[in-house]
């Protein structure tokens, strides 16, 4: 197994200048179309590398609380954008809305209750048919006996 390097800030802030080159271009240019979705979560997910790599020992602000601050407001806004963002690629790709996901809940809820209720029905018929062939037996067991 190959040995795990774990990530400083120095690497983090690799990373996400790396994500930043190649995902650049499509979202700064101010003629280009709006960003699929997807892109647009990426592009967030790179600013949240460049905030959590400015927090970690020998990140640029290791050591300053209101500048930390900021960051972390800053970090908590992507992490709210990546979220936005995937929700949006997830409609495009033919997935639910929120809203549409609780209406399908109760949707579903209902269909079950109508499969217990017509289960309950089936069983009733099924007692008053198990009745009806018991009585066509005694009377056909009668009719053979005069």
């Amino acid at each position: 197994m190959p040995e795990r390097i774990p990530l400083d800030a120095g690497r983090l802030a690799d990373l996400a200048e790396r994500v930043a080159a190649h995902l650049g271009p499509a979202m700064l240019a101010e003629d280009a179309p709006e960003p699929p979705p997807l892109a647009q979560a990426a592009w967030h997910a790179m600013n949240a590398l460049q905030r959590v790599a400015e927090q970690l020992p020998g990140g640029q602000l290791a050591g300053e609380p209101d500048t930390r601050l900021r960051s972390l407001n800053d970090l908590a806004s992507h992490g709210e954008s990546i979220v936005q963002a995937a929700m949006e690629c997830l409609i495009t790709e033919g997935y639910s809305a929120p809203d549409d996901i609780d209406q399908t809940k109760r949707r579903t809820t209902d269909l079950e209750q109508q499969v217990v209720d017509l289960k309950e029905a089936l069983a009733e018929r099924d007692q008053e048919l198990d009745a009806a062939r018991g009585a066509n037996r005694d009377l056909i067991s009668r009719l053979n006996r005069s």
